[in-house]
């Protein structure tokens, strides 16, 4: 089982990141617990290339945890840093700080475990564009194709329809946040970071398990009836 560093150490639209400053990412890269395994820190804004840039630090690791700060940024390159994300089963991981939003929260719902601290913030919203006006002005649009694209991918990681609309349902200039306990309700898997303590995400049963679980006990009830002496009734 891969560990998380304990370290102490956001998407859609490239414009999302004006209302946190738009320092561009910084992409490191440091040991970890073994010599095949490595923490790679993505904080800042995710711009076009990023993604060639993550390709590059995820080739000199067998394993890795990558831990997020960014206010989100390009759509394409977040959405090819999750890809190799979730086509290396590394981890993800969001503590306390200034957060994840956007393009950064689908990085960090591609993990093959994801991690959060209680505390962590992660946001999202619908992707959009910047239409510019001939007065001067400015305002965010919507952009469907980009949506289309996210909640592709997000179906491709399994995430529930639930989960995957509330990914892209909020307007550009507004979030919803993904809590521990929301993230539950919406069937995602999640791992709590408290510290040293860490909650795994099978003592935290989402709505999509339990179903699974029930439908499982019933169908082995029913092909073991006969042995259980249980009669065909029960099921109807």
């Amino acid at each position: 089982m891969q560990r998380v560093f304990l370290i102490f150490i956001s998407f859609f639209g490239v414009f999302s990141c004006l209302a946190f400053g738009c320092a561009a990412a910084e992409f490191t890269i440091v040991p970890g617990l073994s010599d095949e395994q490595k923490g790679i820190f993505i904080k800042g804004v995710i711009e076009y290339g990023d993604d060639e840039e993550f390709f590059k630090l995820a080739e000199q690791a067998e394993r890795a945890s990558v831990i997020l700060e960014s206010p989100g940024g390009n759509v394409l390159a977040g959405l090819g840093i999750g890809a190799e994300i979730a086509i290396r089963g590394f981890t993800t991981l969001v503590v306390d700080g200034e957060g994840c939003f956007s393009i950064c929260a689908v990085i960090w719902a591609s993990g093959v475990r994801r991690y959060m601290t209680p505390n962590a913030t992660i946001g999202v919203h619908a992707a959009y564009r910047i239409q510019n006006f001939t007065d001067g002005t400015s305002l965010p649009v919507e952009t469907g194709a980009a949506n289309a694209d996210i909640g592709a991918f997000l179906n491709e990681l399994g995430l529930s329809r639930e989960a995957i609309r509330y990914f892209t349902t909020a307007s550009p200039n507004d979030f919803k946040f993904i809590t521990p306990d929301v993230a539950q309700t919406l069937s995602i898997d999640v791992y709590i970071q408290d510290g040293f303590e860490i909650t795994s995400a099978a003592y935290r049963p989402t709505p999509r398990k339990i179903a699974r679980q029930t439908v499982d006990y019933l169908s082995m009830a029913v092909n073991c009836s006969n042995l259980l002496d249980v009669s065909e009734g029960f099921f109807s």
